[in-house]
């Protein structure tokens, strides 16, 4: 069974910083290369720090709908 490596919070902090940082003559994988990490290592780290840095967006007019829906049911319901 392959042992994974473990990579502390500032190496990885400081490999982002690198590749965010970079010129346009340099890729990706010539990062991971020079830091000795896997390229989708490197990018899963990139995608976790995209979806953390992201505000949360809540859809918070989905209930109103719903609450609106049943209040327009209510109100065509015949009076007897």
């Amino acid at each position: 069974m392959k042992k994974y490596k473990r990579y502390s919070a500032g190496f990885k902090e400081q490999a982002l910083v690198k590749v965010y940082n970079r010129g346009n003559d340099q890729s990706i994988q010539s990062v991971a290369n020079e830091l000795n990490i896997h390229l989708t290592t490197l990018k899963a780290w990139m995608k976790q720090k995209e979806q953390d840095v992201k505000p949360a967006r809540r859809n918070q007019s989905v209930p109103r709908i719903g609450a609106l829906k049943n209040a327009l049911r209510l109100y065509k319901k015949p009076i007897i």
